[in-house]
């Protein structure tokens, strides 16, 4: 099945929140990892996404860390 324009922008678009937006990009990170099992044209992007689940992870490490530290102490 081929994709069009707008729903590979729509990826596009998730992959880069799911880099850039801390805490809330995790949802598109998600829903990218869900959906590249029922999509193989996103095959290509399992890379990425696992890159964007690992970041977001790091993101909330951080701000556990962060509260932690800085607001119980």
């Amino acid at each position: 099945m081929k994709q069009n324009l707008i729903q590979s922008l729509w990826f596009i678009f998730l992959l880069f929140l799911a880099f850039v937006v801390p805490v809330f990009g995790i949802l598109p990170a998600i829903y990218l990892w869900t959906t590249m099992k029922k999509v193989p044209d996103l095959a290509a992007m399992r890379g990425w996404t696992m890159g964007a689940l690992v970041v977001q992870g790091c993101y909330l490490l951080a701000l556990v860390l962060i509260f932690l530290f800085f607001v119980l102490a």
